[in-house]
């Protein structure tokens, strides 16, 4: 994927941004960016076993930051704690991935890039059978 395709993926809804960015930095071998980012069945386990391990208190500090229910993707913070997942999460993911400096981008190759090559070839051969002529 070439860097311009990863950042046209950064419009549209939250939830389909997530989804993009978590399969792609799972797919990618960079999956410390989007460790944070969780669905709803691993937030259901997370609550579980910290009902089970610290009681109620932690859960509800667990669960405090998440206003909407039902979202595809939450997000847990520095302190552990869940909370909904933001555009500035994932918008703060895309421009870490895009700043790694060890994963290799494919190379961007625009059909404008390819058409002008072929008119500087064109002018270029143009020019070499004016010259061969000329000397004729």
């Amino acid at each position: 994927m070439t860097k311009k395709e990863f950042m046209e993926q950064q419009t549209g809804y939250l939830s389909d941004k997530a989804r993009f960015l978590v399969n792609f930095c799972n797919e990618n071998g960079l999956e410390d960016y989007v460790s944070d980012i969780i669905d709803t069945d691993t937030l259901d386990d997370m609550t579980v076993r910290e009902a089970e391990k610290y009681g109620f208190e932690r859960v509800y500090h667990f669960v405090s930051g998440i206003e909407y229910l039902n979202d595809e993707y939450y997000y847990i913070d520095a302190y552990g704690n869940a909370r909904n997942l933001a555009d500035s999460d994932v918008d703060w993911i895309f421009d870490e991935v895009l700043k790694d400096e060890d994963f290799e981008w494919d190379e961007e190759w625009e059909e404008e890039s390819e058409q002008e090559l072929e008119e500087d070839m064109d002018e270029d051969l143009e020019d070499i059978m004016k010259a061969i002529s000329e000397e004729d």
